[in-house]
């Protein structure tokens, strides 16, 4: 049960359910794990058994247990990126977006909610007064997501870390051949024989004017204690 965005430029840029709920092994039957190992085997890779398949979908990121019970040689890449730079980033996109909001449960793997805010008499006023949604009082929700999916991840994982590879987006970036390596090497695959696409080096800092200099502050408040521990070494004073 995953909730999600898709290109907001196709159409409303809602794609699944409202929510996103945990799953784990549990969740998980023979018939489903042989129902599912037949639609990749031939609708996805069409019989080709050396192709490999990547799904990118963060709202996997409290489902990792049950991925892993249907592919039990799954390999996890882990990304991270700066919180700053991920939450000025999610303001960017329900930009475009605006009968859209954002839920932030409080749960032990909590996951965004999408569901439709158009319609709501007096909308700015009201989600105003709501902490957990998202555009309205929640800003500060995105910055708890950064911290409580980058916290679970290895923690769904903690029996098996030898199938989680963690990389910084900003280390893919700086130096994007020896960290595709580490990459291909980790999934066994060939390595590649060059980056494959342009490295915007500048990415991080393009939607910095999204958030005022107070909204900064409290982001890198809220995510220091985690960035600390991922290696971001978030300052006590933020230089805007």
């Amino acid at each position: 049960m995953i909730s999600g965005l898709a290109n907001p430029q196709r159409d409303t840029g809602h794609v699944g359910y409202e929510f996103c709920l945990h799953m784990n092994e549990g969740d998980v039957s023979e018939e489903i794990r042989r129902s599912m190992h037949r639609y990749y085997r031939t609708e996805v890779l069409g019989r080709r058994t050396s192709a490999r398949v990547v799904n990118k979908c963060p709202h996997l990121a409290n489902k990792l247990r049950y991925v892993r019970a249907l592919f039990p040689d799954a390999r996890f890449l882990h990304i991270i990126r700066d919180p700053v730079a991920m939450v000025a980033s999610w303001v960017k996109v329900m930009a475009t977006v605006p009968d859209l909001a954002l839920y932030w449960p409080d749960s032990k793997y909590p996951c965004l909610w999408v569901f439709q805010a158009e319609g709501i008499p007096n909308k700015a006023v009201r989600l105003a007064r709501e902490e957990r949604i998202f555009p309205g009082g929640g800003l500060l929700r995105l910055a708890d997501y950064w911290v409580e999916v980058n916290g679970n991840i290895p923690q769904q994982l903690e029996d098996t870390p030898e199938q989680l590879l963690r990389v910084r987006y900003e280390d893919l970036v700086a130096q994007p051949t020896q960290v595709l390596r580490k990459v291909t090497d980790f999934c066994a695959l060939e390595p590649l024989s060059g980056v494959p696409v342009a490295i915007q080096a500048e990415r991080n800092r393009v939607y910095r004017s999204l958030l005022t200099d107070e909204q900064v502050h409290a982001i890198v408040a809220t995510c220091r204690p985690m960035g600390n521990a991922l290696g971001y070494s978030l300052p006590e004073e933020v230089v805007a």
